[in-house]
């Protein structure tokens, strides 16, 4: 294995072991929205938001980290591949097209999404429980 390959094996660790830290951390803040909503009166609106991109954002993952196992069986084929723009799906479809980086890219975007959400309803939540503010 010459040094640019074993590079992007490491590469391909990392993104896995940082997609797999951003599917635990969402997974646990809809089962906290889910379970504690009502205790912290976190509006509505702002939980269903949260979970709605957090649940794309977690799709987006499952994508990337399904397609990670076919780039490393694919970087013998190509001569200094660069994994970012190696494609992660197989099937002819739309989203064949679609690369490594552009789904990282969709994962991180709707993960952001999510918490400006989450962060916009615990600030409105935070108002409301005070006297006289945003009645």
């Amino acid at each position: 294995m010459t040094t640019q390959q074993t590079l992007n094996v490491e590469a391909l660790k990392l993104i896995k072991d940082w997609g797999v830290w951003m599917v635990a951390v969402q997974t646990a803040i809809i089962a906290f929205l889910a379970t504690g909503m009502k205790a912290f009166a976190i509006p509505l609106w702002g939980a269903n938001l949260t979970i709605v991109f957090f649940g794309l954002s977690i799709i987006a993952a499952a994508s990337l980290l399904s397609g990670i196992p076919y780039i490393m069986i694919r970087l013998d084929e190509c001569e200094n591949p660069n994994v970012y723009f190696m494609k992660i799906i197989t099937k002819p479809s739309s989203l064949c097209d679609l690369k490594l980086w552009h789904w990282i890219t969709a994962q991180h975007l709707l993960f952001l999404i999510g918490i400006v959400f989450l962060g916009a309803s615990a600030i409105t939540s935070l108002f409301a429980a005070q006297p006289g503010c945003l009645n």
